[in-house]
Protein backbone atom coordinates (compact mmCIF):
# COMPACT_ATOMS: atom_id res chain seq x y z
CA UNK A 1 0.00 0.00 0.00
CA UNK A 2 0.88 3.26 -0.64
CA UNK A 3 -0.83 5.06 2.46
CA UNK A 4 0.02 9.09 2.86
CA UNK A 5 -2.79 9.64 5.63
CA UNK A 6 -4.70 7.07 8.28
CA UNK A 7 -6.99 8.01 10.29
CA UNK A 8 -8.26 5.96 13.15
CA UNK A 9 -11.13 6.76 14.89
CA UNK A 10 -13.45 5.44 17.63
CA UNK A 11 -12.42 1.74 17.40
CA UNK A 12 -12.90 -0.01 21.10
CA UNK A 13 -11.40 -3.10 19.68
CA UNK A 14 -8.23 -1.03 18.73
CA UNK A 15 -5.15 -2.16 20.71
CA UNK A 16 -2.55 -1.75 18.61
CA UNK A 17 -1.94 -0.39 15.28
CA UNK A 18 -3.09 -3.00 12.82
CA UNK A 19 0.16 -4.69 11.04
CA UNK A 20 -1.16 -3.33 7.39
CA UNK A 21 0.15 0.27 8.75
CA UNK A 22 3.67 -1.19 8.26
CA UNK A 23 2.90 -1.76 4.81
CA UNK A 24 3.14 1.71 4.27
CA UNK A 25 6.10 2.78 5.68
CA UNK A 26 7.63 4.67 3.03
CA UNK A 27 4.61 6.53 2.21
CA UNK A 28 2.73 7.08 5.51
CA UNK A 29 2.73 11.08 6.09
CA UNK A 30 0.07 11.53 8.59
CA UNK A 31 -1.16 9.32 11.67
CA UNK A 32 -4.20 10.47 13.57
CA UNK A 33 -5.89 7.74 17.07
CA UNK A 34 -8.80 9.63 18.20
CA UNK A 35 -11.20 7.73 20.61
CA UNK A 36 -9.79 4.32 20.91
CA UNK A 37 -10.14 3.80 24.26
CA UNK A 38 -8.57 0.41 24.45
CA UNK A 39 -5.39 1.96 22.55
CA UNK A 40 -2.64 0.34 25.10
CA UNK A 41 0.36 0.54 22.98
CA UNK A 42 2.66 1.19 19.50
CA UNK A 43 4.10 -1.65 17.77
CA UNK A 44 7.99 -1.87 18.16
CA UNK A 45 7.87 -1.31 13.97
CA UNK A 46 6.94 2.07 14.74
CA UNK A 47 9.55 3.73 14.03
CA UNK A 48 10.50 1.79 10.34
CA UNK A 49 7.71 4.72 9.51
CA UNK A 50 10.44 6.92 8.11
CA UNK A 51 8.15 9.60 5.94
CA UNK A 52 5.83 10.39 9.00
CA UNK A 53 5.97 13.76 9.90
CA UNK A 54 2.40 14.53 12.13
CA UNK A 55 1.13 12.13 14.75
CA UNK A 56 -2.10 13.45 16.57
CA UNK A 57 -3.16 10.64 19.63
CA UNK A 58 -6.58 12.04 21.51
CA UNK A 59 -8.98 10.01 23.69
CA UNK A 60 -6.92 6.76 24.52
CA UNK A 61 -6.68 6.57 27.85
CA UNK A 62 -4.95 3.41 28.50
CA UNK A 63 -2.07 4.44 26.31
CA UNK A 64 0.85 4.87 28.70
CA UNK A 65 3.92 4.76 26.69
CA UNK A 66 6.01 5.20 23.90
CA UNK A 67 8.44 3.13 21.75
CA UNK A 68 12.11 3.28 23.25
CA UNK A 69 13.32 3.90 19.57
CA UNK A 70 11.09 6.93 18.97
CA UNK A 71 13.22 9.35 18.49
CA UNK A 72 14.24 7.27 14.91
CA UNK A 73 10.99 9.35 13.81
CA UNK A 74 13.40 11.95 12.53
CA UNK A 75 10.96 13.28 10.35
CA UNK A 76 8.14 13.76 12.69
CA UNK A 77 7.52 17.78 13.02
CA UNK A 78 4.56 17.55 14.67
CA UNK A 79 3.18 15.33 17.83
CA UNK A 80 -0.32 16.13 19.49
CA UNK A 81 -1.22 14.08 22.78
CA UNK A 82 -4.83 14.93 24.14
CA UNK A 83 -6.12 13.14 26.89
CA UNK A 84 -4.48 10.59 27.31
CA UNK A 85 -3.78 11.23 30.58
CA UNK A 86 -1.08 8.36 32.08
CA UNK A 87 1.23 9.28 28.42
CA UNK A 88 0.79 12.94 28.92
CA UNK A 89 2.19 13.08 32.70
CA UNK A 90 5.63 11.16 31.04
CA UNK A 91 5.92 13.63 28.16
CA UNK A 92 5.44 17.07 29.85
CA UNK A 93 7.86 19.33 28.00
CA UNK A 94 11.13 19.65 29.27
CA UNK A 95 10.85 17.51 32.69
CA UNK A 96 8.84 14.20 31.57
CA UNK A 97 10.20 10.90 31.22
CA UNK A 98 9.76 10.75 27.55
CA UNK A 99 11.20 14.15 27.12
CA UNK A 100 14.18 13.17 25.53
CA UNK A 101 12.48 10.67 22.94
CA UNK A 102 10.00 13.68 21.66
CA UNK A 103 12.68 16.65 21.59
CA UNK A 104 13.26 16.47 18.51
CA UNK A 105 10.14 17.39 17.35
CA UNK A 106 9.65 20.63 16.18
CA UNK A 107 5.78 21.05 17.43
CA UNK A 108 4.86 19.21 20.65
CA UNK A 109 1.71 19.86 21.86
CA UNK A 110 0.21 17.73 25.49
CA UNK A 111 -3.10 18.60 26.85
CA UNK A 112 -1.84 17.44 30.32
CA UNK A 113 -4.02 17.44 33.67
CA UNK A 114 -4.34 20.61 35.22
CA UNK A 115 -1.74 19.91 38.58
CA UNK A 116 1.14 18.71 35.75
CA UNK A 117 0.54 22.91 33.84
CA UNK A 118 1.33 23.97 37.26
CA UNK A 119 4.16 22.32 38.21
CA UNK A 120 6.11 23.11 34.39
CA UNK A 121 4.99 26.63 34.92
CA UNK A 122 6.80 26.67 37.94
CA UNK A 123 9.89 25.06 36.32
CA UNK A 124 10.19 27.47 33.35
CA UNK A 125 10.32 30.31 36.09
Amino acid sequence: MRLKYIWLEYLPQLVTLPPWVQSSTNTLHTLIIRGCINFEVFPKWLSSLICLNRLRICDCPKLMSLPNDFHCLTALESLVIVNCPKLCRKCVVGVGEYWPRISHIKKVIIDRPEHFRSAVAMAND
